[in-house]
This record gives C-alpha cells, sequence and structure tokens, in this order.
C-alpha cells in the first residue's frame, strides 16, 4: 500500500468531546475527527521516463547491478504507479512473485518525495516484506 502524503489535501482535527451527551457508553470521552480541506498543493508531476532511466532495461540499475533482470511488468505497474501519483489516486494493483513489485512501487517513490519535497508511505503486511525492502531492496 502505497501513499503520498502531501502536506496532504485534508487536514486532522482531534478534539476530544467535554460534553456530557457526547460520551461513550464506558463514560470514556469519544474522538472526533474533523477534516478541513486544505489549499490544493501543485505537485511537479512524474514521467516514465525518469522512472525507466533507473528501471528501465538501460537504466542505471541494469548498468550497475550485476543481478538486476529487466521486467516489462515491473514498468507497466510502474506506469500505474506513476499516473496514481500524478492525478492523485489510489492504486491497487496485484501482480505475482517474482514480478518486481516492490521497485514498481519504490522507484517512483522515492521520486516522487524528492521532487515535491514530500513523504510516502509504504505500508507492507507483514515484517518478512518490510525487512525485505530494507535489506534486500533498498540496501539499508
Amino acid at each position: 500500500m502505497v501513499y503520498s502524503v502531501p502536506g496532504a489535501n485534508l487536514q486532522t482535527n482531534k478534539a476530544i468531546s467535554q460534553q456530557e451527551n457526547h460520551r461513550c457508553p464506558s463514560g470514556a470521552p469519544q474522538m472526533e475527527n474533523v477534516l478541513r480541506e486544505k489549499a490544493p498543493v501543485t505537485a511537479t508531476p512524474l514521467t516514465d521516463e525518469e522512472c525507466l532511466a533507473i528501471l528501465g532495461i538501460d537504466g542505471n540499475l541494469s548498468k550497475t547491478l550485476e543481478r538486476f533482470i529487466f521486467r516489462p511488468q515491473q514498468c507497466i505497474m510502474m506506469s500505474l504507479v506513476i499516473e496514481a501519483f500524478n492525478n492523485r489516486k489510489i492504486l491497487l494493483a496485484e501482480a505475482g512473485t517474482g514480478t518486481g513489485k516492490s521497485l514498481a512501487y519504490l522507484v517512483p517513490s522515492i521520486i516522487w518525495a524528492r521532487k515535491n519535497n514530500e513523504k510516502v508511505l509504504i505500508a507492507t503486511h507483514t515484517i518478512n516484506l518490510q525487512e525485505q525492502l530494507w535489506k534486500k531492496d533498498i540496501h539499508c
């Protein structure tokens, strides 16, 4: 799951109601989330070309990583991720093992974050995938 957090289009304001009639049955105060729209953020869009310069058949990874394997399906998914970032949309993508999903979303995510000075949140389902991203895909 990939989320762009662009100074966000929505601002969350959490307030605890102190009024007696807004209490939960247990007596604990109820949390209220009030979402207010902020001014739209102008973003610098991503292009397929700048991501392919890293992940493409003649990209930086193929030139520097001996074991790099170009995967056309990876580039298709990467294009969908780019489109989702550029249009501020949510993308749900499913692909089989060995497709290269991690790099297909990491490369555009990193470029987006740097170009737009924004944070990008990558949520993983398992600790194993989180460790794979850190130790294998990102090499931290």
